[in-house]
């Protein structure tokens, strides 16, 4: 006789009515549960998955083109260098328990860039830097907050040393040690170039930024020095002409050897600058005739076959280059003739009747002439003290780091609060559920029928089979 056994699915009823039959125990178990999932989610994954994150940019427009107000290049992994962040650590006590070695280690600290363009991607508008750090490596979110922006913020501290350090007076210096007329002459006209040069910068950089402490821009600035300088007595133009026609020149017995070496130098450089002119010419005409004669690669229906073909940007930058060499040369060479035929007259190796020719002013002339240059002098140093006051606000007013969070960083990474919470409750119900179904499994298991006499079918029928 075959042994028959039913098998009865259990009911998605009844499985619901063991989880829910211990209702306290279910209570009591998914909230011990929950709560230590959390524990869980928020002091272990968490702490090892989350990070601290700065978002910020530059107001200094040199920043953004990569440089320090000086010049100097600046690049912002320079920020996150060892030698910088043992820095900022050995700065401050907060700083102690930041593990810097394990940092490094594990790579638990990096800074990315988003730039934006202008529209044809010519033109860098902005930049935002994104500087993150594992929080793992902080006992706090105070102590990372503080670390995190000391950071950030050596890039302003080290563009402030540089304006306090940025230095002007090198020509003047060089002008107290000149000897000659001419030397000063040199000086004082490359000090008024460069204040002329500096304002430019700061004006194409920072366009027509107003001065705050008196409410006055740039531009008007730059026009009261450039006035002081023109047409006046203090015109640097006017004294170099004056210098060469009227030939000034101190202590001429005592310096003679020296101004026949000034003489010979500049007609070194002269002649040396002619060279240059003919060979860069000649370089320049072969190249310009490889271009206008070499035959077309795509010559258009009836066009000629030596048509002048499309320039590739190394041949035209290299054309440009050329052109300029000779540029320059040339205009060195304008001052260098009148720097020759003025130490002629010096000299006096031209004839009277001679075009050149002017007779050599007395000691007394040149020394008068000399303090119109010390009066030049005084007048280009109280411009350029001018000038270090209003660099020295424009630079400082824009330098400042633009935080994207009030609060300087955020958590990234890992579970936000909300889903922690969320997981920790849907996990502790479970860990409830399965707790009520272990302890009362027993009830999900069907009862087997019992016959009239109330034995068990499979044993009365074993029982059958024996007698």
């Amino acid at each position: 006789m075959e042994d028959f056994e039913r098998e009865e699915g259990i009911s998605l009823l009844a499985i619901l009515k063991v989880i829910f039959g211990r209702k306290l125990l279910l209570l009591i178990v998914s909230v011990a549960s929950a709560v230590f999932l959390f524990l869980v989610i928020q002091f272990g994954l968490n702490s090892l998955k989350q990070v601290y994150q700065a978002s910020f940019s530059f107001s200094d427009p040199n920043m953004i083109n990569g440089k320090y107000v000086d010049g100097a290049g600046f690049n912002y992994n320079s920020l996150i260098t060892r030698e910088n962040l043992e820095s900022i650590k050995s700065s401050n006590d907060l700083y102690k328990s930041i593990n810097l070695d394990a940092i490094y280690e594990n790579n638990g600290i990096s800074i990315t860039v988003e730039e934006v363009y202008s529209l044809d991607e010519a033109t860098l508008r902005s930049q935002t830097y994104t500087l993150k750090a594992n929080k793992k490596y902080f006992t706090s979110a105070k102590q990372a907050r503080a670390f995190i922006k000391d950071i950030i913020e050596t890039s302003t501290r080290t563009n402030r040393d540089k304006v306090r350090n940025l230095y002007y007076d090198s020509n003047f210096e060089a002008y107290d040690n000149a000897t000659t007329l001419d030397a000063k002459l040199y000086y004082l006209k490359n000090q008024y170039n460069y204040i002329n040069t500096r304002y430019k910068t700061l004006k194409d950089t920072y366009s027509d930024f107003v001065i705050s402490s008196t409410n006055r821009s740039l531009t008007s600035y730059e026009s009261d020095f450039k006035a002081a300088f023109y047409l006046t007595d203090y015109s640097v133009d006017a004294l170099n002409s004056s210098l060469i026609n009227n030939v000034y020149v101190l202590n001429y017995a005592e310096n003679e050897d020296l101004y026949r070496d000034t003489y010979t130098t500049y007609q070194s450089m002269y002649n040396s600058n002619i060279i240059t002119i003919e060979n860069t010419s000649e370089t320049l005409a072969q190249i310009l005739a490889k271009i206008k004669y070499e035959p077309s690669t795509t010559p258009t229906s009836g066009s000629s076959t030596t048509q002048t073909t499309t320039n590739s940007k190394e041949t035209l930058d290299l054309i440009a280059s050329l052109e300029k060499t000779i540029l320059d040369a040339t205009l060195a060479n304008t001052d260098y003739a009148t720097k020759i035929q003025y130490y002629q007259n010096v000299l006096e190796l031209l004839d009277t009747e001679d075009d050149g020719y002017h007779a050599r002013a007395s000691q007394e002339d040149s020394e008068k002439f000399l303090q119109k240059l010390d009066a030049a002098k005084e007048k280009l140093e109280e411009y350029t003290d001018t000038f270090k006051m209003v660099e020295s606000e424009v630079l400082t007013a824009n330098n400042n780091v633009y935080y994207t969070y009030n609060n300087v960083i955020v958590i990234g990474g890992g579970l936000k609060l909300v889903y922690a919470i969320i997981v920790s409750i849907v996990g502790g119900f479970v860990i409830g559920a399965c707790v009520n179904l272990i302890v009362d499994f027993k009830k999900l298991v069907p009862e087997e029928p019992k016959t009239s006499s109330g034995k068990d079918p499979k044993k009365d029928s074993e029982e059958k089979e024996d007698k």
